[in-house]
């Protein structure tokens, strides 16, 4: 399977979904640069931890194999209290919940 990446090349998917991605880096490259993730970039990018965080699941797999689904805010306006991936063997999309507990940081 593929390791999640945030910044996940096109050459680690499998030939059958790489046809169905023409650009080499992600189009969320740009929210990396910009926003704030409310995942943990730094388990996303372990080899120990990534499974933790992966939110895609191709129907005929076992397991979720990589990370699809982010959550970003507005630099310095949200605080995260949490945030997990719900792994569900039975949920009936390709895409795992992905659930984040944020605060609306006091305005000064």
């Amino acid at each position: 399977g593929a390791v999640s990446r945030p910044f996940q090349a096109r050459a680690s998917l499998e030939p059958s979904e790489r046809a169905l991605y023409a650009d080499q880096r992600t189009p969320v490259l740009p929210l990396f640069q910009t926003a704030d993730c409310v995942l943990p970039l730094r388990q996303m990018q372990n080899e120990a931890t990534a499974s933790r965080w992966f939110t895609y699941k191709p129907f005929q797999a076992k397991a979720a194999d990589r990370t699809l689904d982010y959550v970003f805010t507005s630099p310095g306006e949200w605080e995260v209290l949490g945030s997990r991936v719900v792994h569900t063997p039975d949920w009936p999309s390709d895409h795992l919940p992905l659930v984040a507990t944020l605060r609306l940081c006091a305005s000064e």
